[in-house]
């Protein structure tokens, strides 16, 4: 679904893995079912705290990166296209964005599993329809 909100067209492909796959041509991956120590190894990296995913708190997620200037865009995306600590009547909001809202307390749950965690988990892949057969992805 992220690949065509983004306006990429979807090539399916099989393949066997494990916590995380790329999303190939692009140094992304989708680590939903993976959170381990020292998984980060470069590009962007996808990770789910959904309460069936490894850290298990409600909602949310998180890109793990090493670019400054898509942080920078990151951030306002996922904050209504608004910079953080700018009063709305004085910010320029610029650009479309999505409201990726953590409350406090799930924030601070997520933050004391964390430190339960030890080195992670990779989680078995699920029971999951082929979605190449879906209508929506049909000649996308």
């Amino acid at each position: 679904m992220s690949i065509r909100h983004a306006g990429g067209k979807v090539k399916f492909r099989d393949e066997d893995w494990l916590g995380d796959y790329e999303l190939k041509p692009y140094p992304i991956l989708d680590s939903a079912r993976r959170f381990t120590k020292n998984m980060y190894q470069g590009g962007f990296v996808c990770v789910s705290f959904h309460w069936s995913k490894p850290l298990g708190i409600q909602q949310g997620g998180a890109i793990l990166h090493g670019n400054s200037k898509a942080d920078g865009w990151l951030r306002r995306a996922r904050f209504d296209g608004r910079e953080e600590g700018v009063p709305p009547k004085d910010d320029n909001i610029n650009m479309l964005g999505w409201h990726c809202y953590m409350s406090p307390e799930i924030a601070a749950e997520g933050l004391m599993r964390l430190s339960l965690i030890g080195d992670g988990a990779i989680l078995p892949n699920d029971e999951y329809p082929d979605l190449s057969q879906m209508e929506i992805f049909r000649g996308s």
